[in-house]
């Protein structure tokens, strides 16, 4: 597993694959089992993780967008833990790839006190705008 910035586009291991599992750098020892479940459950993609409290999401992204490019993928897979305005923003990142990519399969998942929580695409697109979630919460 590599931080995502420091993994080349045309990494061998991205095209051979062709799916990423994309995780936050915190997850990786604080949920080690649920990491390791997940890279069976998806049949071992390239697991890459990054913090976006270290890196701007607007490098991440670039890097993410080139890298779906070069390499193929064909699927993309997000695992972050909930509640981190920092992770939220890797869910964000796949959703825009839609834009370039509107055959990415793109998955969801958060873990929130060691449970893991599918996300549907369209949960993702409302967080990102608070006058949808205020409707959604009002009487």
């Amino acid at each position: 597993m590599y931080n995502l910035l420091e993994t080349n586009l045309g990494d061998n291991e991205l095209r051979e694959k062709k799916r990423i599992l994309l995780t936050g750098t915190c997850l990786i020892l604080r949920y080690p089992e649920i990491l390791k479940d997940f890279m069976k459950k998806f049949n071992s993609p390239a697991h890459k993780h990054i913090c976006l409290e270290t890196y701007h999401m607007d490098q991440v992204g670039y890097k993410l967008t080139l890298m779906i490019r070069y390499s193929s993928i064909e699927e993309l897979t997000i695992l972050t833990i909930d509640g981190s305005p920092h992770c939220l923003q890797l869910h964000y990142l796949a959703e825009d790839q839609r834009k370039f990519y509107p055959n990415l399969k793109i998955n969801h998942f958060v873990i929130e006190k060691g449970t893991v929580h599918e996300i549907e695409s369209k949960a993702v697109k409302i967080s990102r705008h608070l006058h949808k979630v205020q409707k959604l919460i009002s009487p």
